[in-house]
């Protein structure tokens, strides 16, 4: 009786935990991947342009700083 009871209790059990993840991936399927997808798409859009500028301004900084050098070294003739 005792091992009827347990197999049948275990069935259940097992069947409950089949479906509350089945559901789950079903959830994150339906509704969590496409409103990220959504969101990272959004994000990606907004900020692409901000990074080209600032890629752009820290390249032309760089320049900027070189030739400074190069301008301070060459009034005290050290480069020829």
């Amino acid at each position: 009786m005792t091992s009827l009871v347990g197999n049948l209790t275990q069935s259940i059990i097992q069947k409950c935990i089949n479906e509350f993840n089945n559901n789950e991936h079903q959830i994150k399927q339906k509704i969590i991947e496409p409103f990220v997808s959504q969101i990272l798409s959004y994000v990606h859009s907004q900020l692409y342009p901000f990074l080209y500028i600032i890629c752009t301004i820290f390249v032309l900084t760089f320049f900027m700083t070189v030739i400074i050098l190069v301008v301070m070294l060459n009034k005290k003739n050290i480069i020829l």
